[in-house]
Parts: structure tokens; sequence; C-alpha cells
């Protein structure tokens, strides 16, 4: 497993659920994808306790799978994910925050993917 390093650059989303605000950061070394850490509202409860549980996992296996294999985990188990309250954000229906946080990542794989392909260009 890759270490972490002491500081890392990352965005942080604020999205407007059901459930109340959902925010989410995303952490990169070097232009990849490092960790995601989820928090929902400000009090502790059982929903916010299993987001805290799923994005230590996932920053995990961010770390150990290859692209591919992440982006197949994510699109089977992550997108899509209903939980019975579903939200909008930015004019899209989102099934759940986990549903939000994998077409997310997804997005964030290929810009990944798009950056080290024009880097390969410019390379040649």
């Amino acid at each position: 497993m890759k270490r972490r390093k002491e500081t890392l650059v990352g965005e942080t989303w604020r999205i407007n659920t059901e459930c109340g605000s959902f925010y989410v950061t995303f952490n990169v070394d070097n232009d990849t994808l490092f960790e995601i850490n989820m928090q929902l509202g400000k009090c502790g409860n059982c929903q916010r306790g299993l987001l805290q549980l799923s994005s230590d996992q996932l920053s995990k296996l961010i770390q150990v799978l290859d692209t591919k294999d992440l982006k197949k985990f994510i699109q089977k188990k992550w997108v899509g994910f209903s939980c019975g309250n579903p939200f909008f954000h930015k004019g899209k229906t989102y099934n759940s925050c986990i549903d939000w946080v994998g077409v997310k990542m997804l997005e964030k794989i290929k810009e990944e993917q798009q950056h080290e392909k024009e880097q390969e260009q410019k390379k040649a």
C-alpha cells in the first residue's frame, strides 16, 4: 500500500441531500486520486459512521487496485446504489450519496487518464 504524505492536495464538495449536508473530500498525490473522506451532517449517527467506514475502505482500495479494477468495482458497487433518498445536484438526480461519490470518482479517474495521455503525448 502506498504511504501517505504528510500533506495532500484536495477538493471538498458540499452537497445538500435529503439526509442533510454531505461533505466529500477527494485528496490527490501527484495528480492521482489517493484517498476520499466523506461526512454527513454535523452530529454523530449511524449513517455518518457507515460513510466514514466506507470512505476509509474505499481509500485503501484506491491505493491497492489498478485503475481498471477500481473502475469496475466503483461501477458495480457504488454507481446506482440507492438508499431510498434520491437527491438533485447541479441538474442531475442521484440515487444516494454513494451513487454521487461513484459517479464523481469515475469522472476523476477519467480526468487522470486524460492527463496521463496528455503527458505521454508531450514526451513523444
